[in-house]
Order: C-alpha cells, then sequence, then structure tokens
C-alpha cells in the first residue's frame, strides 16, 4: 500500500509541475501578443516556415524543433523576428533527452549571403572549437571570445576586428550568442528565455548588434550578393 501511496503522489506531483508549466506558458504568449501589438508587431502563426540555416537550427534531436511565439515586424529599417526556439538532444547514457529553450532575435539582411559563423564567448561550446578562427586583436580580448565557422577567409573578410572589439567590451557575449548564415543575422539569448518583461530591452540589444554589424562589417564586405 505504500509503495502504490508513493507511486500516485509521485504522479500527482509530476501533473501538477506540468500543470503550472502550461498556464506559466499561456500567460507568457498572453503577455507576449500585448507587448507585440506595443511594439508595432504582429504574432506569426508557429507554423510559419523560415529558412533559419546558422547553426541554432541545426542542433537538437531531429523533428523535435519547436519555434513558438513568433513575432514579426521591422525595426532600423530591417525585416525583424523574434521568437522562443526549443529543441530535445540526447544527453547519451542513462539520462535520455533534455529540453532547452533560447529566445532568439533574427534580422533579415537583404541582399547579402553570409557565411555560416557563430560568435560567442570563450568558454561556449567548446566542441565546436575546432573550427575557431583567428582575428588581430589584443591578447586579452581574444581570450574572451570564439568565432567558428567553415569558411575561414570569408567570415575573416566579413568580420571587422572593431566590431568584434564592440563586443566584448560591451560585454555582450557574456549574455548573447550571435550567428549569421544566408540572409539573416542571429542573435540569441542561450539557454534560457527572456522574460516577457525584458522583451522590449532583448529588441533594443539585439538590433543595436545587428545595425553595427551592417555598418562596421557589410558596409565594407565584398559579401553582398552579386
Amino acid at each position: 500500500m505504500l509503495m502504490i501511496a508513493l507511486a500516485v503522489a509521485f504522479v500527482l506531483s509530476i501533473g501538477l509541475i506540468m500543470w503550472r508549466m502550461t498556464v506559466s506558458d499561456q500567460r507568457r504568449t498572453k503577455t507576449l501578443r500585448l507587448i507585440a501589438t506595443e511594439m508595432g508587431f504582429r504574432m506569426v502563426d508557429d507554423k510559419t516556415v523560415y529558412s533559419f540555416e546558422s547553426p541554432l537550427f541545426h542542433v537538437g534531436n531531429k523533428g523535435r524543433n519547436r519555434m513558438f511565439n513568433a513575432m514579426e515586424g521591422t525595426v532600423a529599417g530591417l525585416r525583424t523576428v523574434l521568437f522562443d526556439l526549443s529543441y530535445e538532444y540526447d544527453q547519451g547514457g542513462d539520462d535520455g533527452n533534455t529540453t532547452v529553450t533560447h529566445s532568439v532575435a533574427a534580422f533579415s539582411l537583404p541582399n547579402t549571403e553570409l557565411p555560416v559563423f557563430s560568435i560567442a564567448r570563450s568558454n561556449f561550446n567548446l566542441r565546436r572549437a575546432r573550427n575557431k578562427i583567428s582575428f588581430e586583436v589584443s591578447p586579452e580580448l581574444s581570450k574572451r571570445f570564439i568565432v567558428i565557422g567553415n569558411q575561414q577567409a570569408a567570415i575573416r573578410e566579413l568580420l571587422h576586428p572593431d566590431f568584434l572589439i564592440n563586443l566584448v567590451s560591451a560585454n555582450q557575449l557574456e549574455r548573447l550568442v550571435i550567428e549569421g548564415a544566408g540572409p539573416w543575422l542571429i542573435v540569441y539569448k542561450p539557454g534560457n528565455k527572456v522574460s516577457a518583461e525584458q522583451w522590449k530591452s532583448f529588441l533594443a540589444e539585439t538590433t543595436h548588434i545587428a545595425t553595427t554589424f551592417t555598418a562596421s562589417c557589410l558596409a565594407q564586405s565584398a559579401l553582398l550578393a552579386r
């Protein structure tokens, strides 16, 4: 009888946790809908397909990635999409799957074909460090960030050292990861959803990164689509 009672209690506790998560998610979605209206954005159906090809969209178990709370608008002349992205990945062994959720800002850069790259703090996701690209910045600064990608020559041509130095100096890589691929620049907060209350601040910070990127990198790059 004791074992049955414990099993029932366990099932009920799991059910309560799931119910609380569902209520929290619904409250978040409702709040973000209001914020989207305030920002002049429109909510986008979760089934809408975007051509995102940066590394973030190729992690996790195939078919288990889910984009939700998506909204689209125009900021600083750039088509902008904000959303939450969750995916499952296998931890290996007996640990099973775990789910990770990020808040993401995607900026469309017209007439541009970016090489695939990631910029992050130096201790982020070291399993991909074999594709690390070095830049001519001070040794102290170079210890604080990592740039990853296969097309090294194209990425070096694209990323101006001043852009990287500004990211490090402003400590933005302590909070965010920046990726590029094709016509999209992606900025996301790894491992966490941005709270609804900080959504506007998230948009402001990521927009600043996007506009700085276009001014300091694209303006003098030969990677604009010909």
